[in-house]
């Protein structure tokens, strides 16, 4: 049983001192690695769209993100851009605001604590996140939110992706 509880330190074969069970770990890492993809993509709209720098679109918070992606739509709209792109960014930028509000920003400001102990005495970890009220999240929940965050994948390719279509468009347009 010892070694069971000792085993809540190491991750990768390095110690820690904070406790931490791998299936919260993993799940949390998955979480964080899926919205940081979807953040990339819209690092690449603003960039490839031509509305931002790279480096200063990766600069911005996520929340800052979004607010770029929509001042991109607005412009777009303002050019006359096809309504499928307006469209297709309007949705991306529904997407990116509910997955930024609901699921990131809840599991960036939870609070771990001890959900239970298994049958060897080692503890379960949860994470108390207000998504969008107060809930109690073991490492399959935390999973289910990775699982969700993965749902705006779509939607954010879509709108890269006729983004980069309608800049190709307008550049070979003859002058």
């Amino acid at each position: 049983m010892e070694d069971a509880l000792n085993s809540t330190f190491i991750t990768n074969g390095v110690t820690y001192r904070t406790p931490g069970h791998p299936e919260i770990i993993s799940a949390l890492g998955r979480a964080l690695w899926n919205f940081l993809c979807l953040e990339e993509q819209v690092v690449a709209i603003l960039y490839e769209g031509q509305f931002m720098e790279l480096e200063a679109s990766r600069k911005l918070m996520a929340a800052g993100k979004g607010k770029k992606l929509k001042k991109l739509k607005n412009k777009l709209f303002r050019e006359s851009a096809p309504k499928e792109l307006i469209a297709t960014l309007e949705v991306a930028y529904n997407d990116f605001c509910l997955v930024t509000d609901n699921y990131r920003n809840a599991l960036s400001h939870a609070t771990p604590y001890t959900a239970r102990y298994n049958a060897d005495g080692v503890y379960i970890p949860g994470l108390v996140a207000n998504i969008p009220h107060t809930v109690n999240l073991e490492s399959q929940e935390v999973g289910n939110i990775a699982l969700e965050i993965e749902k705006a994948i779509d939607s954010i390719s879509l709108a890269r992706s006729l983004v980069l279509l309608h800049v190709k468009n307008k550049t070979s347009l003859p002058s």
